[in-house]
């Protein structure tokens, strides 16, 4: 173990990977824990993000993780988002992208008998992870959610994450949760948010939690290496 529990005496939690700074230490903690770590990954940016986002996964688990097989699962959010510009208040689409992200991890953690979630969220860091927005989050699942970097801040998240190695995947990743941060709320309103959440179709989000594809983390390198036609903008 690495200085925690031996890898899968903790039973297995799935991570909402984006392959930044965030996701990939969060991930790390869990599995230095003891905890088996599968990841889940909602394409917002195409196949170039996704390759990324597998690369540093693939990274992860080779060099701390390599001893038990876990899944890497994409979801593609593209259909997702639109529908939440077509539905959602301006202000409440950085908080509601979060839940329905939560929501279909979810949906898949249960196919795959997992307890608990792991995300990158980091206490007040962006305007969707203020104490309120975090809760309005997590209203959303029964999950158990796990944010091993709650207290942590930026300096020490990046500090981990050139220690592990991690650094140059995460500088070199886009980040697609921001293009939907136009004037958020810092401090929703559970009343409010129930209103919103009532106007998304979520037939639609259904729709992207049947179209994931599961592939094993070992798989990665091949899977990557057969899409090779990366268009570079």
């Amino acid at each position: 173990g690495l200085a925690g529990f031996p890898l899968g005496t903790q039973g297995d939690v799935l991570s909402l990977m984006s392959g930044g700074f965030d996701s990939t230490i969060a991930s790390y903690l869990t599995m230095k824990r003891g905890l088996k770590t599968h990841f889940i990954f909602f394409n917002l940016g195409g196949l170039a993000h996704e390759i990324g986002v597998k690369q540093v996964a693939l990274y992860l688990w080779s060099k701390f993780g390599s001893s038990h097989r876990v899944k890497f699962i994409s979801v593609p959010f593209d259909d997702v988002l639109t529908e939440i510009f077509a539905s959602t208040h301006e202000t409440y689409m950085g908080v509601t992208l979060k839940r329905l992200m939560l929501l279909a991890s979810e949906k898949i953690a249960n196919e795959m008998e997992i307890d608990a979630l792991v995300t990158g969220e980091s206490v007040a860091q962006v305007s969707s992870q203020t104490l309120r927005n975090l809760a309005l989050i997590d209203q959303v699942t029964n999950k158990l959610i796990l944010r091993p970097l709650a207290t942590m801040n930026k300096p020490e998240i990046m500090k981990m994450a050139k220690d592990i190695g991690t650094k140059d995947f995460a500088e070199n990743m886009p980040e697609y949760c921001g293009v939907i941060s136009k004037n958020p709320i810092t401090h929703g309103s559970y009343k409010r948010m129930e209103r919103e959440a009532k106007r998304f179709d979520y037939t639609v989000l259904d729709k992207a939690v049947e179209n994931a594809v599961t592939i094993n983390v070992d798989d990665i390198l091949d899977d990557v290496t057969s899409n090779t036609a990366i268009e570079v903008v």
